[in-house]
């Protein structure tokens, strides 16, 4: 029989209760039972001699912890467990009664339970502040509410009947996202936080494994899946593949991991790959992207033509995971479909309307012909089952099909399979509870079905009012913004959704990001739609960049016109003392000619009047004045001569500019050398 433990979310404490679940899980010693032992023995009377009443101690479990309706049989067995390894505490008195000893110290439970009770208000108070700082429209939920509607939404607590998935459905997409929000923010930015949040799923899937595992079911699982034959749903299959998020790939990769370690085989229906294979198609062909929801496929750029390929390749691929696919027979379909007298008729119709009713109706069909009219009880004996992240599926395949409470349902939640699994190897898998709970939020923050069909819908409607560019919306339905600013502008809220945020996130993806995956974008597409993308777009990074060329050139600018100046400055000073220099040489040169001339010219006079004269008139010349004509004449030779055979390079103008420009290079190295230590 099924233990059914059962924890009422509304209690005060439930949370606590669960948390304290997760911190009994390592002392399991070989069986389920061992996790509820310390619950129960804290609702042990304490008089001694004192007959065990286990309807009193049912009863007590639901005041103090919120276990409620557990069953006198199940209490009796923990008892029964506790008498074992504590004859001190209680002993057998006959049959199945036992008496009061000695009251059990409830010591170190209760320092645990008031630990965790502070470790759950901690959380609490925390998401409380988390609330008051983000601009999204409050909910009118406290935190405790939300946190159960998260775990609740993802098939972590326990729906007892299809009437109770109600609980589930009226769960708004907006308090998932607050709640996701908060445990993103608790990964990135508070350690401690987190870890109490990974306590808790932990709590949730100790509780979940609890509720459905069989008294005969035995610890050991190594060989408990041998048999059993497990078809992934095609949600789970667009995971595996990496089409979802990534948290939501380790997550299925972890479940696989498990199934495979515990004996378990991964089978597909040949459907449910056409199913995969139609919703890659569907997107490839589509040009209003934002229908789907396939963030794996935006996160890894995928072009059209890269999806239509790898759909085509779809069979392959899954055979390369390990995973065999299997055929279920069309008639065998039709027969169920139409057979008025089984519930597999009524079945189909409350099935979802549209392309998954088909293929969700193939798989139930063929998980039935598989186990081929046999009812099994414990999961080792189902022969398969089909695993869906579908929680309103699971609960109407037990409905519809007339499953009784013991027998194992065609259709188990991944999170039951996850619970089941992972209480028996823990210590093998001690990443799974945070992989679920990172993959639930992931998929929490990801735009809802409800916000993209309301911004198509509005996105029509203001393009035929002029009230959008058609450019913008081509961007929206293309797919080719970020759903994460929709999902923030919004709280995936599809009331909050409205032109203004619309427009905001446009603008705001009309980043060099988009620039790039534009690039990638199909030839035809970018013609069609660059020119107006170029109108709108703001190329912050472009525009930096320019700004900073141009400061850079202005610095030059500047410089150069310094390093002119002072070249000027040096050049004027340099060519002021050459000017100088050659000016003062043209007047001794010039003072020295006028010397030269008169001498020469007294010297010729003096000739010619010795050639005239008589020795008897004749005055003896001065000597030395003859000396200095002929040195004259031979200097006035030599010049001639020089002048003569070089060509004229020696003439008086030219040994002055060859002079002005000596004396204009030394000065200028000079003021060069005295500007560069004066900085000038």
């Amino acid at each position: 029989m099924l233990y059914g433990v059962h924890i009422d979310m509304s209690f005060e404490s439930s949370l606590t209760t669960v948390a304290l679940l997760s911190a009994y899980t390592e002392n399991t010693n070989n069986h389920y039972l061992d996790l509820l032992v310390p619950f129960v023995e804290y609702c042990i009377p304490s008089s001694e001699g004192e007959i065990l009443d286990y309807k009193n101690i049912s009863l007590q479990l639901g005041t103090e912890f919120g276990i409620v309706d557990m069953p006198e049989k199940i209490v009796a067995a923990i008892v029964k467990r506790y008498a074992k390894s504590n004859p001190e505490a209680i002993a057998k008195q006959s049959g199945s009664t036992y008496v009061v000893c000695k009251k059990p110290s409830n010591a170190d439970f209760d320092q645990r339970r008031r630990s965790i009770q502070q470790q759950m208000t901690t959380v609490t108070d925390k998401f409380d502040v988390f609330l008051s700082t983000q601009p999204w429209k409050k909910t009118e939920k406290d935190a405790k509410a939300l946190l159960l509607d998260f775990f609740q939404s993802y098939g972590l607590t326990v729906v007892r009947n299809v009437e109770e998935l109600h609980l589930v459905s009226s769960t708004s997409d907006r308090d998932l996202f607050i709640v996701a929000k908060f445990i993103l923010w608790a990964h990135e930015n508070d350690e401690l936080l987190f870890e109490s949040l990974i306590d808790l799923t932990k709590g949730f899937l100790t509780y979940r494994a609890i509720y459905q595992i069989d008294e005969g079911d035995k610890q050991d699982h190594m060989s408990k899946l041998r048999s059993v034959k497990c078809f992934l749903d095609c949600s789970l299959l667009i995971s595996l593949l990496g089409y979802d998020t990534q948290e939501s790939q380790n997550s299925v990769q972890g479940l696989i991991q498990m199934l495979q370690k515990n004996g378990g085989r991964i089978y597909v229906f040949d459907h449910t790959i056409d199913e995969a294979k139609y919703l890659l198609m569907s997107y490839a062909d589509s040009s209003d992207k934002l229908r789907f929801r396939l963030p794996g496929i935006k996160a890894k750029h995928l072009s059209d033509v890269v999806i239509r390929t790898q759909a085509l390749a779809l069979d392959k691929t899954v055979r390369s995971h390990g995973i065999t696919p299997l055929t279920v027979s069309e008639d065998e379909v039709a027969k169920e479909r139409n057979n008025s007298a089984t519930s597999f008729s009524s079945l189909y119709e409350c099935l979802a309307n549209g392309y998954r009713r088909e293929y969700d109706f193939k798989s139930i069909v063929g998980i039935k012909n598989l186990r081929n009219g046999s009812h099994p009880l414990q999961i080792e004996n189902c022969i398969a089952v089909l695993v869906t992240q579908d929680l309103r599926l699971a609960y109407s395949i037990r409905k519809f099909t007339l499953c009784t409470l013991h027998e194992v349902s065609l259709a188990k939640l991944d999170t039951d399979m996850i619970a089941m699994l992972w209480l028996q190897t823990f210590t093998a898998c001690p990443e799974m509870p945070k992989d679920i709970l990172l993959s639930n939020a992931a998929a929490a923050v990801t735009l809802s079905d409800d916000v993209r069909k309301r911004a198509i819908e509005l996105t029509d409607m203001w393009v035929e009012d002029g009230s959008m560019d058609p450019s913008m919306a081509q961007l929206l339905r293309n797919d080719r913004l970020d759903e994460l600013l929709i999902v923030d502008c919004t709280a995936n809220d599809p009331e909050a959704l409205n032109l203004e945020n619309i427009k905001s996130v446009v603008m705001q993806a009309l980043t060099p990001e988009i620039e790039a995956e534009k690039e990638k974008i199909r030839v035809q597409e970018r013609a069609e739609y660059e020119r107006k993308i170029e109108a709108v777009t703001q190329d912050n990074a472009q525009q930096k960049a320019q700004e900073e060329l141009a400061q850079q050139q202005q610095q030059k600018e500047t410089e150069r016109k310094r390093l002119i100046e002072k070249s000027r400055r040096i050049n004027n000073k340099a060519q002021n003392i050459a000017n100088r220099v050659r000016a003062f040489v043209q007047r001794i040169g010039f003072v020295v000619f006028i010397v030269f001339i008169a001498a020469l010219s007294i010297y010729q006079g003096i000739d010619m009047y010795k050639a005239y004269s008589t020795a008897e008139t004749s005055v003896a010349p001065l000597p030395w004045l003859e000396w200095i004509g002929r040195i004259l004449l031979i200097i006035v030779a030599i010049y001639g001569t020089i002048t003569t055979f070089l060509d004229g390079k020696f003439t008086v103008r030219r040994l002055l500019n060859m002079l002005e420009r000596k004396v204009y290079d030394i000065a200028y190295g000079y003021y060069d050398r005295q500007a560069k230590e004066w900085d000038i």
